[in-house]
């Protein structure tokens, strides 16, 4: 709770903007999520 993750995606990804919302699932349950607080291209 309250806590930060980092997310790295494989593949290229566009439309990724702060404040979107990041929802993780496992099958079809939802197992985690936030709100993306930024980004950075590598």
């Amino acid at each position: 709770k309250g806590g930060k993750i980092e997310v790295e995606f494989l593949a290229n990804v566009r439309g990724v903007a702060p404040g979107q919302s990041a929802v993780f699932y496992e099958g079809d349950d939802v197992v985690g999520g936030g709100l993306i607080y930024g980004g950075y291209i590598r």
